[in-house]
């Protein structure tokens, strides 16, 4: 299901999820609107497989922490939750579903000292941090705790030194970042060989506005993938995670 939650009152959202509660197990929303009793009624769809909630402004820590409660997450997207403070915020990782594979927290309190939590994840594969508190620093040690990782998408200013630690990662094969010289992005490309061996090559680095509009970068928070759905609802099309 997908939608904008002001599109329609939000105690609709209630009668729906009460109605729909045991079937749905995927969940695309702007959150603007809602507040810790919706993401509540959120927590008990306990099939969620995918949950995507934008621009949460209005959760605070016990609205984080309903949404961890589906067992079976393997996708949750949570954007702009400015009001989930730094300790809050450790306590909403601590209880994040093990079997997770793919996490966006832009535009949230996340630094250097949430990193170490996310080893708790042996399963994670991408991971968003736009606007947030990392330094350049803690990218490295965040990679290192995560050899899982293969996607690893920031806004923040790598060196080429850094750039050459994350080169020698184990599995991850895309970074997103800003570089020294200007608004640009490393991406790794990798091709797979006919013993089907992965191969890798050294990073290659594109234009960050070449796949989306740059009033999108570091400004509103949001991040790539809450951007991407911004797009989609106005019927633009930018090219979703592949990996």
């Amino acid at each position: 299901m997908y939608g904008r939650s002001f599109y329609f009152p939000c105690r609709d959202l209630l009668v729906l999820l009460e109605a729909r509660y045991l079937h749905l197990r995927e969940l695309t929303l702007r959150c603007s609107e809602l507040h810790d009793f919706h993401y509540a009624a959120i927590g008990k769809c306990e099939l969620l497989v995918t949950l995507q909630l934008y621009s949460c402004w209005l959760m605070s820590e016990a609205g984080a922490l309903h949404v961890t409660q589906p067992p079976m997450l393997r996708s949750l997207h949570i954007t702009s939750a400015r009001m989930v403070r730094s300790a809050a915020l450790s306590n909403f990782l601590a209880h994040l579903p093990r079997l997770l594979e793919e996490l966006v927290l832009s535009g949230s309190a996340f630094n250097d000292s949430h990193v170490k939590a996310l080893q708790n994840l042996p399963m994670l594969r991408v991971l968003e941090l736009w606007n947030c508190q990392l330094s350049g620093a803690g990218a490295l040690v965040l990679a290192n705790v995560v050899p899982s990782l293969h996607i690893l998408d920031l806004d923040i200013t790598l060196t080429n030194e850094q750039i050459k630690v994350l080169d020698n990662h184990p599995n991850l094969l895309s970074v997103r970042c800003l570089t020294e010289q200007s608004n640009k992005h490393y991406c790794r490309p990798f091709n797979v060989s006919k013993y089907g061996e992965l191969q890798t090559h050294h990073v290659k680095i594109q234009r960050t506005n070449e796949n989306y509009s740059h009033k999108y970068f570091r400004n509103n928070g949001e991040g790539y993938c809450a951007s991407l759905f911004y797009y989609w609802t106005q019927k633009m099309c930018l090219q979703p995670y592949i990996y």
